[in-house]
């Protein structure tokens, strides 16, 4: 089975969309050239001029329809567009939504249903009708017409970021140099901001801009000064001058305040004993990137583990949200290395309620951050209480997982452009 899912943003104005709400063949999510020609469809106004008269759509019209359709997304092609008009019907909607598609089937999903998927007795907190393995084809994008001409991105290009970039570019005015962004600009990092972050930031003083996350932001998230303010959330943990004193014997898990390295996990970051712990900090101290971070010692504490990856790495069940202030920008399965990792693609409905909870707190002290949450072991995936939160990262510096790029982006644009 497959879930084919078109994403489109508007904003303020009601719009009204076509849509086949019958097994048979999709309207728009059968024809994927682009962004663009989804839209096209969807918003095909002699299509819902002649629905909403209660007209039948003709053989002429469909041929109309085709001939406009090759002509603007399938330049010099001799093959039609398929359209289906079997089962149309125009919805009026307004602001997020979804058109899904499952066997030609395709339904309307608001940004309401999708967060409040656990008020239908027939749907399963663990459904994934919402998200796929499909949505991270480039074609899947959301519409998003709002001008945001004061945003602006710093992006680090590098080659493992190169699609990132190219979607990027769809919602944002995106830059590479931080000379060449406009006056007056919140500017958006996306693994540009390091290793000068404090320095970035008083370079676009100067042209009256500002970073979506301050210095002093980011290093409340990057030198864990977080842990006093989410505690009761997140494994006990201990500094290197509390570790010697502390009566907890292990397990326990060792990183830097910042990085770790967990593909090393049996030999670097899991400890049985204080004495591993301690021979595992000291080795971390030597390494190139951990060695200026403060090391931090970590209750090991159990989560519900799909599989083992290199070195006995546990990939648990985890996932990433980003979040602007209290808003929830994306999140998808944190793990996109397993092999199930398709079987846990949207968070059930207590992760998303236990990060929710968390981001209460953590937007008193920074604007755009990440938060990894995974299910305890033996937990309940719908129960708040039986999540943990593993750690908080800058949104600036952090990766998307298996979180869509097309919708992050969209979304981002979206929340801060309201």
């Amino acid at each position: 089975m497959e879930f084919e899912t078109l994403l489109i943003s508007k904003k303020t104005m009601k719009t009204k969309i076509i849509i086949s709400p019958g097994f048979g063949a999709g309207f728009s999510t059968w024809n994927k050239e682009s962004k663009e020609s989804q839209i096209f469809l969807l918003t095909y106004p002699p299509f819902i001029d002649a629905l909403e008269a209660g007209k039948e759509i003709t053989p002429e019209m469909v041929e109309t329809l085709q001939e406009e359709y090759k002509e603007k997304f399938r330049l010099g092609e001799e093959m039609d567009p398929y359209i289906s008009t079997g089962n149309l019907k125009v919805v009026e909607v307004e602001g997020l939504f979804f058109v899904a598609e499952y066997d030609g089937y395709e339904s309307l999903i608001t940004l309401d249903d999708m967060f409040q998927l656990d008020k239908d007795p027939s749907i399963s907190s663990t459904d994934e009708i919402v998200c796929s393995p499909q949505m991270t084809s480039p074609q899947h994008c959301w519409f998003d017409p709002k001008n945001t001409k004061n945003l602006a991105m710093l992006f680090r290009r590098d080659d493992s970021y190169e699609e990132e970039f190219e979607i990027a570019k769809r919602y944002f005015d995106v830059y590479t140099n931080r000379c060449a962004i406009p006056k007056d600009s919140l500017v958006i990092g996306r693994y540009s901001v390091l290793p000068f972050y404090k320095e970035l930031e008083e370079d676009l003083i100067y042209n009256g801009s500002t970073l979506i996350n301050s210095f002093a932001q980011h290093e409340w998230i990057a030198s864990f000064s977080y842990y006093s303010a989410v505690k009761e959330f997140t494994p006990r943990t201990w500094t290197m001058n509390e570790f010697y004193t502390a009566e907890y014997e292990g397990p326990f898990v060792v990183k830097g305040a910042t990085n770790s390295k967990k593909f090393q996990w049996k030999d670097l970051m899991f400890a049985a004993d204080k004495q591993t712990a301690i021979q595992i900090a000291a080795e971390l101290s030597t390494d190139s990137m951990i060695q200026y971070q403060d090391i931090i010692f970590r209750e090991y504490i159990p989560l519900e583990t799909i599989e083992y990856g290199i070195a006995d790495l546990p990939f648990s069940i985890e996932y990433r949200f980003f979040f602007y202030k209290k808003i929830q920008v994306a999140s998808a399965f944190y793990w996109s290395i397993a092999e199930e990792a398709d079987k846990h693609t949207f968070p059930p409905l207590g992760a998303r309620l236990f990060a929710q909870k968390v981001a209460g707190i953590v937007s008193d002290h920074a604007n755009f951050y990440v938060l990894d949450v995974a299910l305890k072991a033996g937990g309940d995936l719908s129960k708040e209480d039986d999540w943990i939160l593993i750690e908080i990262n800058d949104g600036c510096m952090s990766g998307l997982s298996m979180i869509d790029p097309g919708c992050f982006y969209a979304m981002l644009k979206q929340v801060l452009s309201d």
